[in-house]
């Protein structure tokens, strides 16, 4: 798709109104941007003067069209005489200037209203936008208590916008007002609407907006996530990926990817350098609101965090959620099944915190569950924590961990305070079972347990052969 760019008119004379001599006018865009499925660097594009005249057709990309709030730097590079038949070339800024929506822009009323330097948008609302930013901000008595709303999908009008990253782009126009107390975002989605967008934000701050939907779900077409982040061989089609520094928007909806057969690494969402921050203010169902049907549901890379509540990260088509490269993510009362590889993974130095994980079975709601991806109690790989990854446990947020299939660990650590043995200063305490409750010895290899009937009737501690958990004084197998 190509970009829109907007004609640049006028004339750069000297002074005394005379032409510089070979000059050239140029537009330095201050970071890389993108507008739709196009990236546009951080480049200079100039032009030639005829004379002192821009020439006819001299256009540049409406770099507000963008989503990382660029700025233009425009100079002037000419040849200048320093003494009789000596002449260097020199630049001399102009200014800095953002291009809008207007059909043309002069360079003189440009340079009349500059910006500073990655300022974030300064633009101008026509009246119909004004009005209805002031009349979205009325029924708050403090403005700092305020919810600035948008709609997607909706009819038209002056706060409804064809896609999130419009509606995004239009948030981010008054993200000054961001930093005030309490300020909220709100994008709804109306009924019927599909993703037909990839949602790619870079180093802005929306962790003060919320996305939401008048429908249970809303569909994620795959086929138009084409954008590979090629952080990772062979790279992912991210449909909402937040990096380098910026604050995700809030998921309250669940999006669902429609697969278009071609199997491609999607994920619903990509973290990378990132931070995404759910408040734990539950208002909504559990597991209502989440990313559901790709093949990695949520990826932490790169040094992000992300503290994720009451979401449902099920049905991947590979990972309901991993984390990798020195990340962190804390989940409370989330959902993870129906993953084909793993429900969780954590590896290359990051850290999993799991505060609860959840899962229904039957329509009945079990809060205190195992990590589950096929539904049955010994299914395999429900944990996978390798090369140097942490995954941290709280006390009876998991359980029916069978079988040692269910963990897959290699030169990581699963810190868990239901371990088998408790280390205290002095003591130590393995776990406590009966004859009818030991676990599989073929799964606890050499590991120490406590059974309090096992030598007869009494207690005694055993010790697994991989065949049968052995007294530690007779190395008979216990019985009751």
């Amino acid at each position: 798709m190509p970009i829109s760019r907007a004609p640049i008119t006028g004339s750069v004379p000297m002074p005394d109104g005379a032409a510089f001599t070979a000059a050239r006018l140029i537009f330095r865009l201050s970071a890389t941007d993108s507008e739709d499925d196009a990236a546009i660097p951080a480049s200079e594009v100039s032009v030639a003067l005829t004379g002192a005249a821009i020439p006819a057709g001299f256009a540049v990309w409406r770099n507000t069209e963008g989503v990382a709030a660029t700025t233009y730097e425009v100079s002037l590079d000419a040849q200048f005489e320093v003494v009789a038949g000596v002449s260097v070339r020199r630049r001399i800024v102009l200014g800095n200037v953002q291009i809008g929506a207007a059909a043309s822009y002069d360079i003189g009323a440009l340079l009349r209203n500059p910006v500073p330097p990655n300022a974030g948008w300064n633009v101008n609302l026509d009246p119909a936008e004004y009005a209805a930013l002031q009349a979205s901000l009325a029924a708050s008595l403090r403005l700092e208590n305020a919810t600035i709303s948008v709609t997607v999908g909706g009819a038209p009008g002056p706060l409804n916008f064809a896609t999130i990253g419009a509606a995004i782009q239009y948030l981010s126009r008054v993200v000054p007002l961001s930093d005030m107390d309490d300020v909220q975002g709100t994008i709804l989605i109306k009924s019927g609407w599909t993703a037909q967008e990839q949602v790619l934000i870079e180093g802005l701050n929306l962790g003060w907006v919320s996305i939401r939907s008048e429908d249970a779900t809303v569909p994620v077409l795959e086929s138009a996530l084409t954008a590979n982040d090629a952080f990772e061989a062979p790279g992912v089609f991210p449909f909402l990926s937040a990096r380098n520094g910026a604050s995700c928007p809030r998921i309250k909806t669940k999006f669902v990817c429609t697969p278009d057969g071609l199997n491609r690494n999607t994920v619903g969402l990509l973290l990378r350098g990132a931070t995404y921050t759910d408040n734990l203010n539950q208002d909504m169902p559990p597991w209502s609101h989440g990313l559901s049907g790709f093949w990695e549901n949520c990826t932490v890379q790169s040094g992000s965090t992300a503290f994720l509540a009451f979401k449902d990260f099920s049905d991947a088509r590979r990972i309901c959620l991993r984390s990798a490269h020195q990340s962190g993510v804390s989940l409370i009362s989330c959902r993870a099944v129906g993953a084909v590889e793993q429900a969780v993974s954590a590896r290359n130095g990051s850290k999993i915190n799991i505060l609860n994980i959840s899962h229904e079975t039957a329509g009945a709601v079990v809060t205190t569950a195992r990590l589950d991806p096929a539904g049955l109690v010994d299914s395999l790989n429900d944990l996978r924590v390798t090369t140097g990854g942490i995954l941290s446990i709280s006390t009876g947020t998991i359980g029916g961990i069978s079988q040692a299939a269910n963990v897959v660990l290699a030169a990581g650590l699963i810190l868990d305070e239901r371990a088998t043995v408790t280390v205290v200063p002095g003591i130590i305490a393995p776990q406590t079972y009966t004859v009818a409750t030991v676990p599989s010895a073929a799964a606890f290899v050499g590991d120490l347990i406590y059974v309090s009937n096992g030598a007869a009737g009494l207690p005694i501690l055993a010790f697994s052969d991989g065949t049968n958990w052995l007294r530690v004084d007779t190395r008979a197998a216990i019985s009751a």
